[in-house]
């Protein structure tokens, strides 16, 4: 780690890195068979910090559905318009 440049990060700290990183990005199931626990509960009790980020962008997503409708809503308007 020292020849990297990364003294003071710890083999630890690369891996709960990834753990996070993967879970907020692909999800706490491949997160948690990355790292090789048992469940995915293993997982979110030890990254849930990055999880919990995406918070945001589930609320805001889902206020722009209420606005715009779903996408199921939006297929039938169309469809309508159509006619």
């Amino acid at each position: 780690m020292a020849a990297a440049g990364l003294a003071d990060v710890t083999p630890h700290d690369l891996r709960a890195t990834h753990a996070s990183w993967v879970a907020d990005s692909h999800g706490v199931l491949v997160a948690a068979r990355r790292l090789g626990h048992a469940n995915a509960n293993v997982t979110t009790r030890h990254y849930a910090r990055a999880i919990d980020s995406r918070d945001a962008e589930v609320a805001a997503h889902l206020d722009n559905l209420g606005r715009t409708g779903s996408g199921t809503q939006r297929a039938r308007k169309r469809r309508e318009e159509e006619k």
